[in-house]
């Protein structure tokens, strides 16, 4: 296929923010600036750090329903009353783009990190905001403790937060010296791990007096990141995706560049260990295994996903959120395209197309059992300064249906 590019895109994979593909007859790529960079990369607001959201409330600090925490911590949550309504929204969504979601370890509270520089903590199960957390600066990612008593979230101050759901109080962990984009939690070791544009890799113990406890450096500024039980996978700048063994942090385990050609958006470990699915803004995810040798590495594969054809062009949109299913392992993708699609990555078929929403997704998860998938629906700024829907979380109640595996031919 002959392609005819934009002289503006020299370097486009390099190029940090989202972009939309059209394809009319040869193939023209255009490129679109956003001026809010929900998922992942530099902007003129982490240079300055002159970023304040305007549609933020004047008054911050810590606003909490203590009690409600306790109770949930306790295992004292009552049943939804909302009765099984196959989809509802979330009430008191944050005010500005929501960043991430995720369902906690033990208990179907929610944590929302947003631009609007909240952390919010919902009981899913009520449909109530249970406590908010307010930074002067957007929060881009953040999770929970083992014991979901405790949050951690990071975001454009280059600033890791220690949030206690019981106290209502917060501490300053660590920093970066440039945006934290990433923030997970390592059950085997009891860290948290975050991830920066300043493409450094630190793990921090908040049990130590000193909570730092290793840092490494990347090829490049962290787009995603995600953590298994023994591996922590890094998405970089550059496509470059380096692969850490938890128990050896000094050096990546391996050190790949990705198959697809764009800049990568996410990346999600596989629920058994054995490898993970990265998204691109290209409109693409590929399936990758950890096992280097020729016979694994014959299985991995990438598909085209979240595409849009209208009147003979082609639309291919950026890949945002990716969420693997705890029981059954399909996972669930989320777009630019306000489309969520569950698919079997081994059978390689899509098990479940839900309907369009208003706007783009940013962020997906499920909770603990499956049950139940947060759907974060949010514009990413990738058509720049428009008209867009409100932000707002969607609880969708999960049927077999929409995640169990297809049956596969023999």
């Amino acid at each position: 296929m002959f392609f005819s590019f934009n002289p503006l895109l020299s370097s486009l994979s390099d190029k940090s923010f989202p972009l939309v593909i059209s394809f009319i007859r040869s193939t023209e790529i255009q490129l679109l600036r956003p001026k809010h960079l929900l998922l992942g990369s530099h902007s003129s607001m982490e240079r300055s750090g002159d970023y304040i959201s305007s549609s933020r409330r004047k008054n911050s600090g810590i606003r909490s329903n203590i009690g409600g925490v306790k109770n949930i911590l306790a295992g004292k949550a009552s049943v939804r009353p909302l009765g099984m309504q196959a989809q509802f929204e979330l009430s008191q969504p944050p005010a500005d783009g929501i960043s991430s979601v995720n369902f906690a370890n033990g208990n179907d509270t929610l944590l929302a990190t947003s631009w609007d520089g909240s952390a919010r903590l919902y009981d899913v199960n009520r449909n109530a905001m249970l406590i908010k957390f307010d930074q002067k600066k957007p929060m881009l990612d953040g999770a929970f403790s083992l014991d979901d008593t405790k949050g951690f979230a990071g975001g454009l101050d280059g600033k890791l937060y220690m949030m206690d759901f019981k106290g209502g109080k917060e501490s300053q962990l660590g920093s970066h010296s440039k945006t934290i984009k990433c923030v997970e939690y390592c059950e085997s070791t009891g860290q948290i791990i975050s991830g920066g544009w300043d493409a450094q890799l630190k793990l921090w113990d908040p049990r130590a007096q000193d909570p730092l406890a290793g840092s490494c450096e990347l090829k490049g500024s962290i787009y995603s990141m995600s953590v298994s039980a023994s591996r922590v996978v890094v998405a970089t700048k550059g496509r470059h995706v380096q692969i850490y063994d938890i128990r050896k942090m000094s050096e990546p385990e391996q050190d790949r560049l990705s198959s697809l050609q764009h800049q990568l958006r996410v990346v999600s470990c596989f629920p058994d260990g054995t490898g993970y699915a990265v998204g691109s803004c290209e409109g693409r995810i590929a399936i990758e295994y950890f096992d280097p040798s020729e016979e694994i590495q014959k299985k991995k594969y990438a598909f085209k996903c979240h595409r849009k054809n209208n009147n003979g062009v082609q639309t291919l949109y950026p890949v945002n959120a990716l969420a693997f299913h705890p029981k059954y392992g399909t996972f669930a993708s989320g777009g630019c395209d306000g489309m969520v699609s569950v698919w079997d990555g081994f059978a390689k078929k899509r098990v479940y197309k839900y309907p369009a929403f208003e706007t783009s997704i940013s962020s997906l998860a499920y909770n603990r059992t499956g049950t139940m998938l947060a759907i974060a629906q949010s514009y990413t700024f990738e058509q720049g300064e428009i008209e867009h829907p409100r932000d707002t979380i969607f609880i969708r109640n999960v049927s077999d249906a929409e995640c169990k595996n297809k049956p596969r031919k023999i």
